[in-house]
């Protein structure tokens, strides 16, 4: 136990005593019933309290912190096998605290301790340098949660405490006084804490002031002893492992055309004997293409310090044996780095670009080096696992570094665990897995989302979206976005579309924002509701930011969804709701009815009818050819007819059109009827009379037909003789009865 924690009851364990003391003195005797505290009963109690109060104070100063300890280091070093992303590499160790720590990070550490304890901050290293059977257990107890408190630990291999980078520090909180120190100064040390949940990890890996007590190594070596190393630097504002899910869990993250610096560090340990005068060290770097690709490069060196932090140019950077600055690199070179001096390091660093999105594609694109030569000790290693004829590191001097790149416009959803949702998360009465390269989205009701912040590109650009859908049902789905402008989601940045019922197989569905007035500036998120209040599964295999496309369920660009939307013909732009009603046959608005408000009284397009003597309500008013004269013929016109009451044997006649359009009674031809007749026995002025009443019998016949007519129309028959109208009897009998004294008047005279 500590000093502390002895002297916090020790002065506890006074106070009591002093305390019982006192009243044991004050109380001997009978006890009153009642007793005023006496004035020396009060300056014990108050020392009493002031004891009390002191041991209180020490111990809360024993709880924050830890205890005051000066660093402890052993310049003993020994050699082990570390590892860094799974590839082994011989590493030099020291003595820490009690425990195994790489030398070059021991140095680093003590120079930042020995300022801390300046500072009245004491650290001590809690854990270093791990071997792979420690990394074992670790992991194990968090995988099965049994022991270690289930604390996070990487995989055997992958842990950067195999490579003895990485420290676990005394800092006992999130808020105590070696934490705090650590925040404001670690830095300036090179030492930076690379575990969001753990306040106790801290990393170095190159940088700080140099210096330290094993600076040049105790062990001493007739040979090099060359090590290989590959560091990426964090991306300022960005988590290494911004993706911690699945498959990704604990690898670098990166987005799409984010540049990011990699630095490939070669170093010959203190102690051991230069390369060899006037032979350059090889090196071969190598990225996955076309996921990764270098942009620029740099060779340093930690000449003449040795400390792997103070870093200047190195004559290697001008070889001309290495690519010309005036271009980006290859993807895979072999780089001349020269010779080294015992204890120095050199580091290649490069400016890469994550080129192509990577989920899916490839299993972690990678950053490869390793040492290809080294004159009279290692080589020729012209490949990742080729094989070397000399060997004087007993194993392949190789280190990877492994990298996800993700888009900000693009998700295939190719995750191997149900956990990579590549940033998008389901939101209301919705779940979301991965599973057989797509994401699979069971709706439970209410209102089921699926939306991803980390979106971004140029609305300009980028004018639609599209997905890869599967749905047993069509479904009047929705997107929503925001942008740098405006955050938050609403309906009025938002588009409808339709999910097409595809049971069988994937879908393409296209969004279109080309006309939508807030798809502009940057869009920085996306939020999919697959269909309001819906049940069941929604599947999508893909979504992709386009340069351009037509909204699925919007074939004529009318802004009216097909059904299930409210659009009754997706082929005519004109027709939608709230369209203007035609008549044309069609329910233009799709209100259920056609031609509503648009046609005649007669039920039809257009102007009424023109009324025509046809015996029909031509304009649909009720009446039958009203206001016109029908059966109208031209003057002069004639035709047969039927004669009303035979003349003799005739029974046929003519009839003759007058001016004014209507047609002249039917009349038997002059001859007709008259037979053989014997000649009458007046005779004028050698004209043989036709009869007694001469040229009045052809006036009479008529007359009596038309009396006949009209007797039958009296009489209720009916006769059509042609456009005439039929005298009315008394009218007849009158006009009779003149034409017979007519032609008694002209029978007088011809006597005469």
């Amino acid at each position: 136990m500590s000093t502390l924690w002895h002297l916090q009851r020790l002065l506890l364990a006074v106070a009591a005593a002093l305390c019982f003391d006192s009243r044991a003195t004050l109380d001997r005797g009978p006890r009153p019933k009642e007793r005023s505290v006496r004035p020396k009963e009060r300056s014990v109690c108050w020392r009493v309290g002031v004891a009390t109060l002191m041991a209180l104070v020490v111990s809360a100063l024993s709880s924050v912190s830890p205890t005051a300890k000066a660093v402890s280091i052993s310049c003993d070093q020994s050699t082990t096998t570390g590892y860094s992303s799974g590839n082994p590499s011989t590493i030099s160790v020291v003595t820490v605290d009690g425990k195994p720590v790489e030398v070059n990070t021991a140095n680093a550490y003590w120079v930042m301790a020995k300022a801390a304890e300046a500072d009245g901050v004491y650290l001590s290293v809690v854990s270093g340098f791990r071997t792979m059977a420690q990394q074992q257990y670790l992991y194990d107890c968090y995988v099965n949660c049994n022991c270690n408190n289930c604390n996070l630990a990487a995989v055997p291999g992958y842990s950067n405490h195999q490579s003895g980078h990485a420290l676990d520090l005394n800092t006992g909180g999130w808020s105590t006084a070696n934490y705090n120190w650590l925040v404001a100064h670690g830095p300036t040390y090179g030492f930076t804490r690379t575990v969001a949940s753990e306040h106790w990890h801290w990393e170095w890996w190159g940088g700080g002031p140099g210096g330290g007590p094993c600076t040049g190594g105790a062990v001493t070596s007739p040979d090099p002893d060359m090590s290989i190393w590959i560091q990426t630097a964090t991306l300022s504002g960005q988590e290494r492992d911004f993706r911690a899910e699945g498959s990704s869990d604990g690898v670098f993250d990166l987005y799409q055309g984010q540049q990011f610096v990699v630095e490939v560090f070669i170093h010959n340990a203190a102690g051991a004997a230069a390369t060899e005068s006037g032979d350059s060290v090889l090196v071969h770097v190598w990225f996955e293409s076309p996921w990764l690709e270098p942009v620029s490069y740099d060779i340093y060196t930690d000449w003449p310090e040795y400390d792997l932090a103070t870093w200047i140019p190195s004559n290697a950077d001008t070889d001309p044996e290495n690519p010309p600055k005036t271009a980006p690199p290859p993807a895979s070179y072999t780089y001349s780095t020269r010779h080294y001096a015992g204890g120095e390091g050199k580091k290649i660093r490069f400016l890469a670009r994550a080129k192509d999105y990577s989920i899916g594609q490839v299993d972690h694109p990678d950053v490869r080096a390793w040492i290809q030569h080294v004159g009279g000790w290692y080589g020729e290693q012209t490949g990742w696992d080729d094989p070397v004829e000399l060997n004087g590191a007993g194993g392949l001097l190789r280190a990877q570094f492994q990298y996800d790149v993700y888009s900000r416009s693009r998700w295939d959803f190719e995750g191997v665990e149900a956990t990579e949702t590549e940033g998008w998360r389901a939101e209301g009465a919705a779940h979301l897995t991965v599973a057989q390269g797509a994401a699979q989205v069971e709706l439970t009701g209410g209102d089921p989302r699926l939306c991803n912040t980390t979106a971004r590109w140029s609305a300009a650009e980028r004018e639609a979206v599209q997905l890869l859908v599967r749905s047993p049902e069509a479904r009047l789905s929705q997107l929503l976005f925001t942008t740098d402008a405006e955050e938050g989601l609403d309906d009025a940045k938002s588009a409808w579309f339709i999910t097409p019922a595809s049971p069988d197989g994937f879908a393409p569905v296209q969004v279109d924002f080309s006309d939508h007035p807030k798809w502009t500036g940057t869009i920085t998120g996306l939020c999919l509701d697959p269909s309001p209040a819906a049940t069941g599964v929604y599947e999508i295999d893909a979504i992709a930011a386009i340069a351009s496309g037509t909204t699925t369920g919007d074939a004529d660009g009318d802004g009216a969804l097909d059904a299930p939307g409210p659009d009754c013909d997706d082929g005519d732009a004109e027709v939608h709701p709230g369209a203007a009603e035609r008549c044309n046959g069609v329910d233009d608005d799709c209100d259920g009815e056609t031609d509503e408000g648009q046609t005649n009284a007669c039920g039809a397009c257009g102007a009424l009818p023109v009324e025509v003597c046809n015996d029909q309500d031509d304009d649909c008013d009720g009446e039958t050819d009203e206001g016109l004269i029908c059966d109208l013929c031209s003057p002069g016109a004639e035709e047969p007819c039927t004669l009303d009451l035979p003349v003799g044997d005739c029974t046929s006649g003519a009839r003759r059109c007058h001016g004014g359009g209507a047609w002249g009674p039917c009349e038997a031809a002059a001859a007709c009827g008259q037979g053989p007749v014997e000649p009458q026995p007046d005779v004028i002025e050698g004209e043989q009379a036709v009869g007694p009443l001469g040229d009045a019998t052809a006036e009479i016949s008529s007359v009596r037909m038309s009396t006949s007519l009209a007797e039958r129309r009296v009489g209720g028959e009916g006769c059509d003789v042609g456009a005439g109208t039929p005298l009315p009897l008394p009218f007849a009998s009158l006009l009779l009865l003149l034409l017979r004294a007519r032609a008694a008047a002209r029978g007088s005279r011809r006597r005469l």
